[in-house]
This record gives C-alpha cells, structure tokens and sequence, in this order.
C-alpha cells in the first residue's frame, strides 16, 4: 500500500488510471486526507514522471479558463 499526502498527486494518479482504494484521514495534517493506492512497479513509475515532469506543468494543464 501507498500512502500519498498531495491532493494533486492523487489527481493526477487517478487520471492515470490508478484507483484510489482508500481515502483516510491525513496523520500529519488532520484537517486533510491521504489517499491510499496499490504500490506496484507502475505506480512508481507515474509517481516518478510526476516529480521529473513538475506539478506545476501539470496543475497548470488542468485548470480550465
């Protein structure tokens, strides 16, 4: 298991294709949520092009005007 702490991240994981299993309360930040996925090979790997690629690039693509 998986345990992502960004909201955006997560996002973009699910537009991946990636499914959420669960969705439990942020232990660092209670007020937010953690999202929980299956850890795999792939995983990792979207998680990697996410980072190397910049949240920013992608934040900024998925906001519509």
């Amino acid at each position: 298991m998986k345990t992502i702490y960004s909201l955006w991240l997560a996002r973009y994981l699910i537009d991946q294709g990636f499914r959420c299993l669960k969705t439990i309360p942020n232990p660092y930040k209670p007020w937010m949520n953690a999202y929980q996925f299956e850890r795999t090979a792939e995983l990792d790997k979207a998680i990697d092009k996410y980072i190397k690629e910049g949240k920013n690039n992608y934040d900024s693509n998925t906001s519509k005007s």
